[in-house]
């Protein structure tokens, strides 16, 4: 990430991060921004709920650079050097509108500025699937970084890492953390990357969730419960739960809309299940 964004041919100075929900996406786009920019860091973050309205992404723009600019030039404005970083570019599309108006611009706007600026796109891989399909990222020149689950000894070092920067002494069964075997202690790790599916999010959640009692410096952790789903032979249902997976924000309104429910009651039964 770092050779492309810093490499001399400025049609290369895009990226585009994608993952599974809660794999980092957000953390290494800011980690490589730190690192490559020589001017700001402007974020650039969809509505909670997403949009497909140029003028919300204008409005974005505008409150990050402090500009009434009221067109895709406001990026002009920006200091030379900038890295821009689009949180959740999933956000700003609606699968049940294919033409993705919005994609596109966003996309003509990279093609345009790259030159002058660095763009640092994050994405649900299985959201940038579904674009793919419907051409909407054709034009798009960034080069694709897939962020992959972290394998047991990653997570070990990346737990322990988060651990250790809050000062506090771990305990496990009644044993604190110097008393604990090296294998039990292997073995706690390795459940939360194994539970997780080695999902950074997931297990950081897990981690915290897992904490059975907090004593002074002293953090009692338990080991994480398996959590399966049940077989499910609704194939509707199974086609509904695949869009909170593709859809981070998923609401009865977007739901209504995706499957052109008549009634939005039956999308709020949905959501409430």
């Amino acid at each position: 990430a770092f050779t492309m964004l810093r490499s001399p041919n400025t049609d290369e100075h895009s990226i585009i991060v994608l993952g599974e929900p809660l794999s980092g996406k957000s953390y290494f786009s800011e980690t490589v921004a730190r690192e490559v920019s020589k001017g700001k860091t402007i974020k650039i973050q969809p509505p909670v709920n997403g949009s497909t309205e140029k003028s919300d992404l204008i409005r974005t723009l505008q409150k990050q650079l402090k500009s009434a600019t009221k067109s895709g030039s406001i990026l002009k404005e920006a200091p030379r050097g900038s890295v821009f970083i689009i949180e959740d570019l999933e956000l700003w599309w609606d699968r049940s509108k294919p033409d993705g108006k919005l994609i596109r611009f966003i996309v003509k706007l990279i093609n345009r500025y790259q030159s002058q600026f660095s763009f640092i796109i994050n994405c649900n891989v299985y959201a940038f699937r579904i674009m793919q399909g419907q051409g909407l990222l054709n034009h798009l020149t960034a080069s694709r970084i897939f962020l992959r689950n972290f394998d047991a000894t990653a997570m070990r070092h990346l737990l322990l890492q988060r651990h250790d920067a809050g000062g506090l002494t771990l305990t496990l069964k009644g044993k604190i953390q110097e008393e604990i075997s090296n294998k039990n202690f292997r073995k706690l790790m390795d459940k939360f990357q194994e539970s997780s599916n080695g999902i950074v999010g997931i297990a950081l959640h897990q981690w915290i969730g897992n904490i059975r009692e907090y004593q002074e410096d002293l953090v009692a952790i338990d080991f994480p419960q398996e959590q399966s789903l049940p077989r499910l032979a609704d194939k509707e249902l199974l086609v509904i739960l695949s869009q909170f997976l593709i859809h981070k924000h998923m609401d009865a309104t977007r739901l209504q809309k995706l499957f052109g429910y008549a009634d939005r009651s039956q999308a709020d039964r949905i959501i409430a299940q």
